[in-house]
């Protein structure tokens, strides 16, 4: 007798087995893939709005700062970023003092003196250094 030809039961549900399993690896791959997307979504938001924050101390559309201590130079800004946003900001400037890479250590004011920003938005801290 010749036997007919085609699958078997158990290789039918073997090939199921492995299909399953690859479609279950590649949802899960997909789903990390998306959360680590959401992540540097939200991350990039942060760093974008601390930018902004910046832009707009720099620029004086924040004001005086709300606190300073007079012996540390150290000044501190807060807020929301705008009236409709319950983002909120913190800002903290300290001095500090940088070689001068234009001049020799020996010259006369071979340091300069710029302004370290740092500034909390969401989950993000980002640090700016400036010179007026």
């Amino acid at each position: 007798m010749r036997r007919a030809a085609g699958f078997t039961l158990l290789e039918a549900v073997l090939a199921v087995v492995i299909l399953s399993g690859a479609v279950m690896a590649t949802l899960g791959i997909r789903a990390r893939s998306m959360i680590a997307s959401e992540r540097m979504q939200a991350v990039q938001r942060d760093e974008r709005d601390a930018q902004a924050v910046f832009d707009m101390l720099i620029s004086g559309m924040l004001g005086p700062p709300a606190r300073v201590d007079r012996e540390t130079g150290i000044a501190e800004w807060s807020g929301t970023l705008s009236a409709s946003s319950s983002r909120v900001y913190a800002v903290r400037r300290s001095p500090q003092l940088w070689r001068d890479p234009l001049r020799t250590p020996t010259e006369a004011e071979s340091e300069l003196r710029l302004w370290r920003y740092e500034i909390v938005v969401g989950e993000a801290e980002v640090s700016f250094l400036w010179h007026r």
